[in-house]
């Protein structure tokens, strides 16, 4: 007798994505605390290969049921905070005590609205970036190594803060809005007297004993949360004293498919 199997490929393809996106992150973490080492050109290689494997298999699903208009589209725009867009809607002015976010509003401008030349020459060549890490992509395996880094890192060259400032960093921005302060040890920022931000950290569950272990057994139950699932204290002080926001601390979507209403990581 032959039995016949029927597969639904549109869940089996989700089911998939769920799973690399789940391992996806946390090979950044184990990457971010040094526990792996960065892919060799070998690996990066194949993973290029097995993403566009998948993503032709995506891309045919979606054609073969009618959903072809539902696949992001990468647009230019630039980022509008939420009175900008209300503002430009209404033809009001803005008010005039609105200010800009602290941190800089360009590292969350899509890699495809920069001129190629900028692309190449600054943050391809001299800050490392390609489109996959500057756009958050969450299949990107690897990080850009430098936002491992503190400002004052000695794994930091000076290139690096020269072509950093010209996005709008300096040492506080970059530590907080790039580095969220994991580039620390809980020593370091004691000597720092970075008080808020153990504060911050004390808030989602990490300690002395656990901040910066390479045993995942000993890190608090936040890291495997994402930001929908945190108490509303800990979503304020991960977003004011470590300039979280649900889209990088779910790192979930990349950042065309943000919100067009998304907040820039902020610091009060």
């Amino acid at each position: 007798m032959k039995i016949t199997y029927k597969i639904d490929l549109t869940s089996l393809i989700d089911s998939i994505k769920t799973i690399e996106l789940v391992v996806s992150h946390f090979l950044k973490k184990l990457h971010r605390l040094q526990i792996i080492s960065p892919p060799s050109p070998k690996e990066k290689h194949t993973m290029k290969i097995i993403n566009t494997f998948n993503g032709l298999l995506i891309l045919s699903i979606a054609i073969s049921d009618k959903r072809a208009n539902s696949l992001s589209i990468r647009k230019g725009n630039t980022h509008e905070t939420s009175n900008q867009t209300f503002a430009r809607k209404t033809g009001d002015e803005l008010p005039l005590e609105e200010e800009p976010p602290w941190c800089p509003s360009q590292r969350y401008t899509q890699w495809e609205s920069f001129p190629v030349k900028y692309r190449t020459r600054t943050l391809f060549l001299k800050l490392g970036y390609n489109a996959d890490s500057w756009n958050f992509e969450p299949l990107e395996w690897f990080w850009n190594p430098i936002e491992n880094f503190a400002w004052n890192d000695t794994r930091t060259k000076e290139t690096t803060h020269m072509y950093a400032a010209e996005l709008g960093y300096d040492e506080d921005r970059w530590d907080c809005c790039i580095n969220h302060y994991e580039g620390f040890d809980w020593k370091e920022l004691e000597t720092n007297n970075y008080t808020e931000q153990i504060d911050a950290l004390s808030a989602l569950g990490w300690s002395s004993e656990s901040y910066g272990k390479r045993n995942s057994s000993v890190w608090p139950e936040t890291e495997g949360k994402y930001w929908q699932n945190l108490t509303e204290y800990q979503k304020f002080m991960a977003a004011s004293k470590l300039c979280f926001t649900e889209e990088t601390w779910d790192e979930r979507l990349p950042l065309y498919e943000w919100p067009e209403d998304f907040d820039v990581p902020d610091y009060w």
